[in-house]
């Protein structure tokens, strides 16, 4: 659950206006105060990052598991050469399935035994599942799961996460993925608004997100499930400036429980 940080928010813009400018310029001022105070709330509430690992979260607990396709520039500096990532979700674990350029495996983790547990990572080989021989930046994406993979693939290209948000989309119908009802929402940047905000207002706790931002071309949407908040599809566009080709990053999920619980068995020892 997220909490609020509004009323200390609102409190840091009131006292960076004490002693602000002549008594006629207090209605202007006191409308900025107020955009300032709604745009953090939206960033804060609505943040986009927070509402992809809240739907994450939620997908992680549909009964029967679940089956997903993930495609995404294979690095952060590579935003044509795409990996397409199939994740199939049971409750012994899950395996992924990676198909790239110059690369294919199947990766399998089965479901840690205990909260303190240190997850495995199993290589499907010739003669079955292996520990698998990959680098920590692997192994920390694929151990810690579908969240995992938007870690990587996507915070390096949302670096002004903190500056973006969700909007609920108008004229929603009868939106279904996977013959799922569904609520659809924009992913939009606030850098823009806030930029507007700073000319009017040196708000401290408005610049603070400013400066922790990159001026980055951002769109998308997503759409969570509409009885249990699962992310159930994503799509995120984003160049560093209009003259750069967007990068594309996708997932959807292509079945909603009723996954097959055949994983392979892990082995006797877990791997080191």
């Amino acid at each position: 659950m997220r909490h609020s940080r509004m009323p200390l928010l609102a409190m840091l813009v009131v006292l960076a206006l004490v002693g602000c400018g002549p008594l006629k310029d207090t209605q202007g001022t006191a409308k900025t105060v107020d955009e300032a105070v709604a745009l953090l709330q939206a960033i804060d509430q609505d943040g986009a990052w927070a509402t992809v690992a809240d739907g994450l979260d939620a997908l992680g607990d549909v009964k029967g598991g679940y089956v997903a396709e993930f495609r995404a520039p294979t690095s952060p500096d590579e935003a044509v050469a795409q990996a397409t990532i199939t994740v199939r979700s049971a409750p012994g674990g899950t395996v992924f399935e990676i198909a790239g350029p110059d690369h294919t495996a199947t990766y399998f983790v089965p479901a840690p035994a205990g909260s303190d547990a240190i997850p495995s990572v199993y290589q499907l080989a010739d003669d079955g599942y292996v520990c698998a021989s990959v680098d920590v930046l692997t192994y920390t994406l694929l151990s810690n799961g579908v969240e995992g993979l938007f870690e990587y693939h996507i915070v390096p290209f949302m670096l002004n996460q903190s500056l973006s948000a969700v909007e609920k989309q108008d004229n929603q119908g009868d939106a279904r993925v996977i013959d799922r009802k569904v609520t659809r929402y924009a992913i939009v940047s606030k850098l823009p608004d806030a930029l507007d905000i700073l000319d009017r207002l040196d708000d401290p706790a408005l610049r603070a997100r400013v400066e922790a931002a990159q001026p980055l071309n951002l769109s998308g949407s997503l759409a969570l499930d509409k009885d249990t908040g699962a992310l159930l599809s994503f799509e995120l566009q984003v160049a560093a400036d209009a003259q750069t080709a967007p990068a594309t990053i996708t997932f959807s999920v292509t079945q909603w429980g009723g996954v097959a619980n055949d994983l392979p068995a892990p082995l006797e020892e877990a791997c080191p």
